[in-house]
């Protein structure tokens, strides 16, 4: 399953995930791994609402599979 994520500096990254039960903190790793932004300093949102990393997995959020999805990240603190 493809996912983009918008990073902080409004470029979309693609991050492929296995499926919509992969949990939100697998996805920070993976944006950790690409964009360099430590997982602490990440808050992820999708659909308005900020994605929330205890046991929570993607179906949690949407199920709209083989729809494309957008993640918006930000940072910590600002931006």
């Amino acid at each position: 399953m493809q996912i983009f994520v918008k990073g902080v500096e409004g470029k979309p990254v693609n991050i492929k995930v296995t499926d919509d039960k992969t949990k939100i903190k697998i996805l920070k790793s993976l944006v950790e791994a690409k964009e360099e932004i430590s997982i602490e300093e990440q808050k992820i949102y999708f659909g308005g609402k900020m994605l929330i990393d205890n046991d929570a997995t993607f179906g949690d959020y949407y199920d709209n599979e083989g729809s494309s999805q957008q993640f918006v990240v930000r940072l910590v603190g600002g931006i």
